[in-house]
């Protein structure tokens, strides 16, 4: 039984738990195996999540916040990712200060990047999908892909969304491991 992100080569979270590739749990979420490396429990409930949920979490939240749903659900359709549409309420991340909360080591990675500042502001992020956020939408997005691009996540664990919302992201995305 291998953790799936030592796997796929991501790089780890901030003060991560345990050794690296001895797997702590199972994903809330997607039920891989994580090591604390590359896992974090949330402080609000205490759920298991990997960090490759806790990005998808970031991204479907941020287009819960859409502006307009019709242009949010047609840029979705056509990126694939429609089904970030469907997250239910309870699983909204309605903040990055409720982010930084309940995963305060997945927030280090994000806060303390350089990156954080232009990706917030939504400097980096292409108009298409900009014009579909609101500011906090915006926010939870740049800290998506931020957390995408600190921890190394290979492209095919990215959401195409993201790919299409960064040029950044796009060119620097790795392959997994092992490719």
């Amino acid at each position: 039984m291998s953790c799936y992100c030592c796997v796929i080569g991501a790089a780890t979270i901030y003060q991560p738990i345990g050794t690296q590739q001895d797997v702590l749990g199972t994903c809330y979420n997607c039920h891989i195996h994580a090591c604390g490396h590359h896992a974090d429990r949330s402080a609000d409930d205490a759920q298991y999540l990997c960090m490759l949920c806790v990005k998808t979490l970031l991204t479907a939240s941020a287009f819960t916040r859409t502006q307009n749903t019709e242009y949010t659900r047609r840029l979705l359709q056509e990126t694939g990712n429609v089904r970030l549409m469907t997250l239910q309420s309870e699983a909204t991340i309605r903040s990055v200060q409720s982010f930084a909360r309940s995963h305060p080591r997945l927030w280090v990675v994000v806060g303390q990047s350089p990156r954080w500042d232009g990706y917030r502001n939504g400097q980096g992020i292409s108009g298409q999908v900009r014009e579909a956020l609101d500011e906090d939408g915006t926010e939870l997005l740049g800290a998506a892909l931020v957390l995408s691009l600190e921890l190394r996540i290979p492209r095919e664990d990215i959401e195409q969304i993201l790919l299409v919302a960064s040029e950044e992201l796009s060119s620097e995305a790795p392959p997994r491991a092992g490719r």
